[in-house]
């Protein structure tokens, strides 16, 4: 396809968006506007003049749901960030060691480096010699454990 076509086909379906985000802001408009129109149409209520603490406590509970509403949805935000950020940090520790597997199987020299590194490890070491020291040890079965 085309340059040309692909700018028409664009164009297109912008402007097809815009007309229906413009159709439904006029919709909202004239609702708006009859609203008041519609209202005055009701028989008005009779009301009695509240007093200052009933209309001071009706704010303080409207404001307090409404922070507690607000509180809601950014504890849910973050809690939805927090396994998205934990989903794509084990995605990359994978796709990392998946990379460095491959690295060492093409690469000697960086599989040396890395087997002493790890085995500068205290508690690795102390590993390998338990396993080295434990009765059932055999060369086979520590071939088959570094196989692992």
């Amino acid at each position: 396809m085309s340059t040309k076509k692909l700018l028409k086909k664009l164009i297109i379906v912008l402007t097809t968006s815009f007309n229906h985000f413009l159709a439904i802001l006029l919709i909202g408009f004239i609702g708006g506007a009859m609203y008041p129109f519609l209202l005055g149409w009701l028989k008005p209520l009779s009301v009695n003049t509240p007093d200052a603490v009933s209309i001071a406590n009706t704010y303080i509970v409207f404001t307090t749901i409404i922070f507690v509403g607000i509180t809601v949805i950014l504890g849910i935000a973050g809690y939805i960030f927090t396994q998205k950020l934990s989903e794509s940090q084990e995605s990359q520790e994978n796709r990392i060691v998946e990379n460095l597997i491959k690295d060492v199987q093409k690469n000697e020299t960086l599989g040396i480096r890395l087997v002493q590194t790890i085995l500068e490890n205290g508690d690795v070491q102390r590993f390998f010699n338990d396993q080295i020291r434990h009765p059932s040890f055999t060369g086979l079965h520590f071939m088959q454990f570094l196989a692992l």
